[in-house]
């Protein structure tokens, strides 16, 4: 109850928490079309949680790349992964190439 008052008050982490327990089904039932809604609401970052904005758009792209909750959108999925790196949270450059690279927007060949 207190995540969903958190969220529902705009507060990232809360938003990034409800997101997450509807992606993986924690105490409620998997709804990744939620997830998506409480992820890109966290990403908004108010009230500057940089780790709460990084880490949902790190599970915003993974949700793209793997088309849960939405249409699979790799060049969608770069972009958040690729904010995410920039805030330093949610991964790191390295794995944003690496990924970027498995899912063959960037080739290092």
């Amino acid at each position: 109850k207190f995540i969903e008052k958190d969220a529902k008050g705009g507060i990232s982490k809360g938003c990034l928490l409800l997101g997450r327990m509807h992606e993986y089904g924690w105490c409620t039932k998997k709804n990744p079309e939620e997830a998506l809604t409480w992820y890109a609401q966290a990403s908004l970052g108010l009230n500057k949680d940089s780790y709460s904005r990084g880490s949902a758009l790190y599970h915003l792209g993974w949700l793209y790349k793997l088309g849960r909750g939405i249409e699979s959108n790799e060049a969608a999925a770069l972009s958040f992964f690729v904010q995410a790196s920039i805030i330093g949270q949610g991964n790191r450059h390295y794995q944003t190439t690496v990924q970027a690279t498995e899912i063959g927007i960037v080739n290092l060949g």
